[in-house]
Order: C-alpha cells, then structure tokens, then sequence
C-alpha cells in the first residue's frame, strides 16, 4: 500500500467551522473578515467568505483575491451546496497559495515532482 502524503486542506476542509462572531444589532459582526474588510463593508451574518476569511488571515485572503477576485469567489461558492463549500474554498485557498509560491510555473511543478515520485 502506498503510503501518499496527506493533504492538509482537504484534511481540515471538511470538519471546518466558521469562527464565532458575536452580532450588533443590526446583524453585522463586531469585527468584520478579511473579505468585508478589503471591500471596507459591515460583515453580515450571511457573509460567505466570513467562515473562511477571518481577520486574522488577512495574507491568505489576500492571495486568494490576487488569483480569483471577490465576485469571482463568492460566485463559486453560491453555486456549492453549503456542506461542499469548506472543500472548495480550501482548494481555491491551496491553488491561490500555490500561485504565490511559484508565480511562473504554478501547479506544473508540483504535477511534475508527483507523477515521478511514485515511479
């Protein structure tokens, strides 16, 4: 059997819980995500980026907005079913920080060291 590296994001994607926020009154969090922050708005409590942008990860936001946008991220996400939606957030996190990593060969360097480590 072959013993192949675990993937941390799909690994924590799955059993990954939104922070908790405490509410104003209008229904906006008292400290916004990363996403509501870049675009200098309240974060409601339907924000979709919310559970997996938290202030604090403003960095890892940032890379994931560099590669796909905001509309763009939010647009997937709508079209996920909310128990898919930590999974493919994690992957567009691992593929925006794999751009950052290798800006000029992207994944192609990690293909290339996969299909020839089993061999």
């Amino acid at each position: 059997m072959i013993d192949a590296p675990v993937d941390a994001y799909a690994t924590t994607a799955a059993a990954a819980m939104p922070p908790q926020f405490s509410y104003s009154r209008d229904g906006s969090r008292s400290k916004a995500c990363a996403a509501c922050r870049f675009q200098n708005q309240k974060c409601k409590k339907d924000c979709l980026l919310a559970p997996f942008f938290p202030a604090s990860e403003d960095s890892k936001f940032q890379k994931a907005r560099h590669l796909f946008g905001v509309s763009k991220m939010q647009k997937i996400l709508k079209g996920l079913l909310p128990e898919q939606r930590a999974v493919g957030m994690a992957t567009m996190i691992y593929e925006a920080e794999v751009h950052a990593a290798h800006p000029n060969t992207r994944c192609l360097d990690i293909w290339y060291e996969s299909s020839y480590s089993y061999g």
